[in-house]
């Protein structure tokens, strides 16, 4: 038998006496057959590789953990048979574990993930709701590094960083992306805290993390709802403002000009009216004239619904006056074409005033300005009015 300095010092005898004494002296009583199967499972049963953990006894007597990972070793001219193991001592990690063995099948019923590693990260404690949450059995991830598992090793933080976080209290809550055995990426909101040894130094991290995808959907429902028209799903006034500004400040930087398209549609009423399904009717036509909108900006643009029969343009960075005109020009042609709503040919026109933003205009005055235009081209019977004062 040859043994490392490294083996030596963990179960603190000399070469000399490892030499002389069977393995069943340094192993405890009860994983012996477990060291005899593992072999025997390598030179008779074929196996490539065999991994598992045991005790061994230290020479003062103590209890070293251990786990290791055997292999068939073959030299060249040599028809002996030789084990190569490789043993990684995991005491501190089971003296972790142990803190948290006590209540497992009370843990079990969490319905939130339970996950404990050791300051190296490596999980010595992983509840039902964990496997849930992530695919891997308790079995499979022991011993293993989170950042293998769980979270992509970029993610990570140093472990000293973790430490301080969680010790000022500032890391002790916070939401990450972590992602599935499948590859799945999903956010959680984690709460952690410290496993302590019997010095009452730190020797761990506990965290309990909850999916919060379905919370995540939520807001994002409530934030796309706060700021799009419910029915053609177009940006709504509260949207418009912010778009309208944000086009403002970039002109002013930029020296180019926004431009608002106020188009007003002429005969939805008598859509409404008219036909069999009414106001349905009405609803399925703004639909569709707000997708034709759609067809006239560029991604840098906006087409908003106002409310009722009326709908906003922004167009962004615009570098003359003629430019928006001859968009509002299009709208109105296109908007001639007719629409299939509810089974009927519906025509309808559109009046269209536009205004071009001067040095120091405001988003109310670019508004008001394309509104008061826009009511020009209704009176001369729809088309499109420039706002010049």
């Amino acid at each position: 038998m040859l043994a490392s300095s490294a083996f030596e010092r963990m179960i603190g005898y000399t070469p000399a006496e490892l030499l002389a004494l069977p393995f069943s002296r340094y192993s405890h009583p009860d994983d012996v057959q477990l060291s005899l199967a593992a072999r025997q499972s390598v030179f008779e049963g074929g196996a490539p590789h065999v991994s598992f953990e045991k005790r061994y006894v230290h020479k003062n007597g103590s209890i070293v953990w251990a786990r290791l990972h055997a292999s068939p070793l073959v030299l060249a001219e040599d028809e002996r048979r030789y084990l190569l193991i490789v043993v990684e001592d995991i005491t501190a990690r089971k003296r972790v574990a142990s803190r948290m063995r006590l209540p497992d099948r009370l843990l079990d019923l969490v319905p939130a993930a339970i996950v404990a590693t050791d300051l190296e990260e490596r999980v010595i404690y992983w509840n039902a709701a964990a496997e849930r949450l992530y695919g891997w059995s308790r079995d499979e991830v022991t011993g293993r590094h989170l950042g293998e598992l769980v979270v992509d090793p970029s993610e990570l933080l140093p472990t000293e960083e973790v430490v301080r976080a969680i010790r000022e209290g500032g890391g002790r809550e916070g939401e990450f992306v972590v992602r599935h055995r499948d590859g799945t990426r999903f956010p959680v909101r984690v709460t952690r805290d410290f496993l302590y040894g019997e010095n009452g130094e730190p020797v761990g991290i506990v965290g309990v993390s909850l999916d919060i995808t379905a919370h995540k959907e939520a807001e994002l429902r409530l934030a796309h709802q706060a700021l799009h028209d419910p029915l053609t799903s177009l940006p709504n006034r509260l949207m418009l403002m912010e778009r309208l500004n944000e086009s403002l400040s970039r002109g002013r930087v930029g020296s180019v000009a926004t431009a608002v398209l106020f188009v007003d549609l002429n005969g939805l009423k008598a859509v409404n009216d008219g036909l069999r399904l009414g106001h349905r009717a009405g609803d399925e036509l703004l639909v569709a004239v707000g997708g034709r909108l759609r067809g006239f900006v560029r991604p840098q643009d906006t087409v908003a619904r106002y409310g009722g029969d009326e709908f906003v343009l922004v167009l962004d960075g615009v570098e003359t006056p003629e430019y928006a005109v001859q968009v509002g020009s299009r709208i109105v042609e296109k908007l001639l074409e007719p629409f299939d709503v509810a089974e009927d040919c519906v025509l309808i026109s559109a009046s269209v005033g536009v205004a071009v933003s001067a040095p120091g205009a405001s988003a109310q005055d670019l508004l008001r300005c394309a509104d008061v235009a826009m009511y020009r081209a209704k009176a001369r019977g729809g088309g499109v009015e420039l706002f010049e004062g």
